[in-house]
């Protein structure tokens, strides 16, 4: 397993080791006059420390197409392609080999493992006293088993570090949206606990819910409905739906312990808002039916269902949490209503659900996608794919382990539910702002 601590890139095999951080301001940071005054009396809660855990080695999409030899269309290759991820990371051991049947089922680490190795490069970070700790919160939508769950797990693994009466959260088959909800929810604590710090998790090991393909031949969209007349429409768009789950998806964990805003010289989150349901029916566009009471045993494995207006309503989430923005932290001056989003923030850390998806968000957030103000977003989905509700964590987790940047940033995440939340994040601006 390749542990990332937050502050420097270990590529080892030992045990996680984490670099302490480095406060050190860049001498081309920004002044305290390009950040908007988003009012006062907002909590803020500091990031103390962070980890990132990752299984094995990257795996690049040359090396998964190449695994499936001439089972993939020229077109779907090429699709493929274009999405943006040139690697990821898996919880099965040869992920290549198994994806094409050439490899029995087995893994190198799983979900719990997995967040325990970020739990503990995140404490070895931070440094502090886990006795301290007053709150656990555990985030993932790949859980190994349906009970106990995970954050029950983490308390039993690392007892002796954490203590036995701590308040404990957990969050599962929330979508990808839940990090920042988990932060909102870690503040609230922090808030009425000063001396407290809170520990938020998240992990997921979505390529374990993979099945090998099977299928004689997978072809794009554009290829089965040229020739849908030939009745194998529906099994071709459902062979190339798993083809594609099999293509998007990542593994991952981070971690973060969160305490009381301490003034300048941290990463912290500011304000939250969010969006749930804006319609009725956007509960049924990303689901999973497998595994509850109605279908309690899959046949197989559980089928991850994508409807096509993702994008689409993605967007219309962001503008909803935008406008939602604008009326609740506006400057005195009216500047925060008028002037557009590139304007407003340094950074932008967006859930990478797709390279289409990013695209359409930076596209109504009025920001150029090949810019630095995309670029964590881009680089991400790039290194490590879709990781669900880790994707924004590993921004952040990166951006912490980078020389500090007096910079303000908006955290964007959206998924299943449909619902979607976002964050001011930032460094505190001497601790001028957000008191």
């Amino acid at each position: 397993m390749i542990t990332y601590g937050c502050f420097y890139i270990l590529w080892v095999f030992s045990p996680s080791v984490a670099i302490k951080r480095r406060r050190i301001r860049d001498e081309h940071a920004l002044g305290e006059s390009a950040m908007p005054d988003f009012g006062t009396g907002m909590m803020v809660v500091d990031i103390e420390g962070a980890g990132i855990s990752l299984p094995g080695a990257p795996i690049s999409t040359e090396t998964m197409l190449d695994s499936l030899e001439d089972h993939v269309s020229a077109d779907l290759r090429n699709s493929v392609r274009n999405m943006g991820i040139k690697d990821r990371y898996s919880v099965i051991a040869d992920y290549p080999g198994y994806v094409s049947g050439r490899s029995q089922r087995a893994f190198d680490s799983s979900t719990t493992s997995l967040a325990a190795a970020a739990v503990e490069a995140c404490l070895d970070d931070w440094g502090g006293d886990p006795s301290q700790v007053g709150l656990v919160i555990a985030i993932t939508n790949t859980a190994n088993r349906p009970l106990p769950c995970l954050v029950y797990e983490l308390v039993a693994l690392f007892q002796g570090r954490l203590s036995d009466d701590v308040s404990v959260v957990n969050l599962q088959n929330m979508g990808c949206s839940s990090l920042i909800k988990a932060a909102e929810i870690a503040g609230m604590f922090i808030a009425r606990h000063p001396d407290k710090t809170a520990l938020v998790v998240a992990v997921e090991a979505t390529t374990g819910l993979v099945e090998t393909l099977k299928a004689d031949r997978y072809r794009s969209f554009r290829e089965i409905l040229a020739s849908r007349g030939d009745g194998t429409m529906a099994d071709d768009m459902r062979n190339m739906q798993r083809f594609l789950f099999a293509m998007l998806f990542g593994d991952a964990a981070v971690a973060f312990v969160l305490g009381a805003s301490e003034g300048a010289g941290r990463l912290g989150f500011g304000p939250t808002m969010h969006a749930t349901n804006l319609e009725a029916t956007d509960t049924e566009i990303l689901r999973m039916d497998e595994g509850g009471i109605q279908v309690p045993v899959p046949e197989g494995f559980p089928f991850y269902i994508m409807g096509d207006e993702v994008p689409r309503r993605g967007s219309a989430y962001v503008s909803e949490l935008l406008s939602r923005l604008r009326s609740r932290y506006r400057s005195e001056n009216g500047e925060l209503t008028n002037r557009p989003p590139r304007d407003l923030f340094q950074f932008f850390n967006i859930h990478t659900g797709s390279k289409k998806i990013l695209s359409k968000v930076f596209s109504q957030l009025q920001v150029d996608e090949a810019g630095p103000q995309a670029g964590e977003s881009f680089g991400v989905l790039s290194r490590y794919a879709n990781t669900s509700c880790c994707s924004v964590g590993l921004m952040l987790a990166e951006r912490c382990k980078a020389p500090l940047r007096d910079e303000v940033g908006l955290v964007v995440t959206f998924g299943v539910g449909f619902s979607a939340s976002a964050a001011i994040v930032g460094t505190h601006w001497n601790g001028a702002q957000w008191h």
